[in-house]
């Protein structure tokens, strides 16, 4: 399950992720919820990575604790680039 960005959820409604997608307004939001069943793969993870800001993943729950991880190690990465020379 996620909540996606309206731009995201029109390309879902084109091409659906499953023949089990659901995607449901979000009261107060122009945002939906996407309900589907994917493969829990590295390609369907990467793909979601791909999409950045625009969506916002509540399950599976090992991929949304991947993904914070990664966050914080980017988070942290770019905290300290300032002393990093990469030329």
């Amino acid at each position: 399950m996620a909540d996606v960005h309206p731009q995201l959820a029109w390309i879902l409604k084109e091409t659906p992720l499953s023949e089990e997608q659901q995607l449901t307004p979000i009261d107060g939001s122009d945002w939906e919820r996407l309900e589907a069943t994917v493969l829990q793969d590295k390609e369907t993870l990467w793909w979601i990575y791909g999409l950045n800001d625009k969506i916002h993943l509540h399950e599976p729950q090992n991929w949304v604790e991947e993904i914070k991880a990664s966050l914080n190690k980017l988070s942290n990465f770019y905290g300290q680039a300032k002393d990093i020379n990469h030329d």
